[in-house]
């Protein structure tokens, strides 16, 4: 792997090819990190001064410099490690300044939002220069819609739960005209259960996956929600109920509470909500974080880089893929994650999937 460091105009400043280690990870529907340990020189620490960010030509996805120390060893040398996000996290550093009515298309109230709070606001010293927002034509992302509100919260948490709830991802790259673009995307489905798209299959049978792990947890699963919003008549708050319809019952059934008095009745230019619209958007907060606490079930496993596939190639992020392990656990599951890791002994690739359940 090759990094190549850019500063603020995204220009070129330097590049590393030898590290001592050096992980990068690309993520679905939240932003990725990267950590880079490499002796210390006066060429790479000039060289930082002036950079601000950094690509790889594996991934599509630029990170952005956050943190850079130097630990001391009189055995083994000073090691410099650099640290950072990737762009997504620059949605971190806004937050939706004014109550907003989230509804409608799903894409034209994430534009909004990154228009009134980023990319065009009023207060033009919270304008982010150079990020745009460019609409998915993808048939699974226009039909999307959204009954929502947000107020309050970062730009980078409203999108991540939005996202995550819909089962859709996105990411921030970096344009030939050095703009930072914004999109939405849904993963194609390689699976079995599919006919439309070539089968993308891993297993230690096809012999390109290795060193594979399985983990399944429901501990933190939540099935219904009790949604209380603003405080009405006599500082009653205003409820709803969401629930997932598989576990309401019984032992099945696993409650949280979720606090949303940032959902008001009265949004700013807005028409006030009447107490159906009201409801609607506490029902559809409440499912929002039933989708954050569903059971959990991942596989993982090294994959073979020269192997039948190819990532970037046969199969993307976010894409549906069959894969299995030695112990006849097989699932339809969603990559969620691709972490490359080189070091003296060489470059792995270590996807992650989320079984579709």
């Amino acid at each position: 792997m090759e990094a190549t460091f850019l500063n603020g105009d995204l220009e070129s400043s330097f590049t590393l090819d030898v590290f001592k280690s050096f992980l990068w990870i690309d993520r679905f529907a939240e932003y990725g990190d990267f950590e880079i340990t490499v002796s210390p020189t006066e060429n790479i620490l000039s060289g930082l001064l002036i950079s601000k960010y950094i690509n790889v030509k594996e991934s599509d996805h630029a990170m952005v410099i956050e943190d850079i120390s130097i630990e001391s060893d009189p055995e083994e040398g000073n090691t410099l490690i650099i640290k950072g996000r990737s762009l997504e996290s620059i949605l971190t550093t806004r937050i939706v300044w004014n109550p907003t009515v989230l509804t409608g298309n799903f894409q034209d109230a994430i534009s909004l939002i990154l228009t009134e709070n980023a990319i065009n606001p009023t207060d033009t010293d919270r304008k982010i220069t150079k990020l745009e927002f460019v609409a998915s034509t993808d048939p699974v992302i226009t039909a999307l819609t959204i009954d929502n509100q947000a107020y309050g919260e970062t730009l980078y948490d409203v999108l991540h739960a939005v996202c995550l709830a819909k089962n859709i991802g996105f990411k921030i790259t970096i344009t030939t005209t050095n703009k930072f673009r914004l999109e939405l995307y849904a993963g194609k489905d390689r699976s079995y259960d599919q006919t439309t798209n070539s089968y993308v299959v891993f297993s230690p049978s096809f012999d390109n996956l290795m060193n594979s792990n399985y983990q399944m947890s429901n501990r933190f699963t939540k099935t219904v929600a009790l949604v209380a919003g603003e405080m009405g008549v006599g500082n009653i708050r205003t409820s709803g109920v969401a629930a997932n319809p598989a576990g309401t019952t019984d032992l099945d059934r696993k409650e949280i509470f979720v606090d949303a008095q940032s959902i008001g009745r009265n949004s700013y230019g807005e028409t006030p909500l009447t107490d159906e619209e009201y409801l609607a958007k506490l029902v559809e907060k409440g499912n929002e974080v039933l989708g954050e606490n569903v059971p959990i079930e991942l596989f993982d496993g090294q994959a073979i880089i020269d192997s039948m596939y190819v990532f970037g190639v046969d199969y993307f992020m976010g894409d549906i893929i069959q894969i299995s392990n030695e112990y006849g656990n097989e699932s339809k599951s969603r990559i969620i994650e691709m972490k490359y890791f080189q070091d003296p002994a060489g470059v792995k690739m270590t996807p992650t999937y989320s079984a579709i359940v």
